[in-house]
């Protein structure tokens, strides 16, 4: 199965993250966030902070927290998940509420739409405990001078199949603007962006020999679907089946920001 079960930025360009700290809102300028903390789904997170910055009104620290569901069904359809996914506290600030709501419903669908799967299953209806699993993780890729960006990974099984499948899902996010990010928002208007970024991870896909399928690596919108902004350039992940196959994996490619000059927006975003 694939997507939904079969339908699932050292050069960190300063021009365009500059830009990102530059906007003006009337709001408090966002602090960095700490590390981790855990909380369950009905469990408030822990309260580690930072500083305000001195010269403004002192507010909460924004802090990186984790969000959780255990669950496991002992009755059919037999399902096990286990997911994780990013919650940031900021006071009653919108543009995190915003944030929190759309990474929230990124792992609430696809729990939905896993458990509708399992339901649909033969063996997970079986008085014999076929159980179908779901995991579900996140990376934080950037979190700096408000551009919060992550990558999630979906690992699933389900009851009667040959092997697990993977997939994966990008979230870059402005905070100062209280929005997330389309890829087209690093670049200037009317530039083939996507023909760069495809040459550029095509070469490297062949280079290593994983490029089974250049169908999956042509510039289209839906083969660029899964890009995150880090210090180093643009991460782009190619789910499994996408350019190679099952037992390659999934596919990584770094786009250095210096590997697509003229195209990225001089002024932000």
């Amino acid at each position: 199965m694939k997507r939904r079960f079969q339908t699932v930025l050292t050069l960190c360009l300063a021009a365009l993250l500059a830009a990102c700290s530059l906007i003006s809102t009337p709001e408090a300028e966002i602090p960095q966030p700490t590390q981790v903390s855990q909380e369950t789904a009905v469990q408030p997170p822990a309260t580690a902070t930072v500083e305000a910055p001195p010269t403004q009104t002192p507010a909460p620290g924004l802090v990186l927290a984790v969000k959780e569901i255990h669950e496991k069904s002992e009755e059919a359809p037999h399902y096990e998940i286990d997911a994780r996914w990013p919650y940031l506290e900021w006071g009653s600030d919108l543009r995190v509420e915003a944030f929190n709501q759309a990474a929230e419903k990124i792992a609430l669908d696809e729990i939905e739409a896993f458990k509708k799967g399992a339901a649909d299953t033969i063996y997970g209806n079986t008085a014999e405990p076929w159980f179908s699993t779901l995991q579900i993780d996140f990376t934080p890729t950037i979190d700096r001078n408000g551009v919060f960006a992550v990558l999630f990974k979906i690992s699933y099984y389900m009851a009667g199949a040959a092997h697990p499948g993977h997939y994966s899902y990008s979230l870059n996010y402005d905070l100062h603007e209280g929005r997330v990010l389309a890829l087209s928002d690093l670049f200037q208007p009317d530039t083939d962006y996507l023909k760069a970024i495809s040459a550029y991870c095509m070469n490297d896909l062949k280079t290593r020999g994983r490029l089974e399928w250049e169908e999956g690596a042509v510039p289209t919108p839906e083969n660029y679907r899964v890009w995150n902004i880090t210090p180093d350039g643009l991460l782009i992940t190619f789910d499994e089946y996408q350019v190679a196959p099952y037992a390659a994996g999934p596919q990584a490619v770094m786009v250095p920001y210096d590997q697509l000059p003229g195209l990225i927006r001089p002024e932000g975003y």
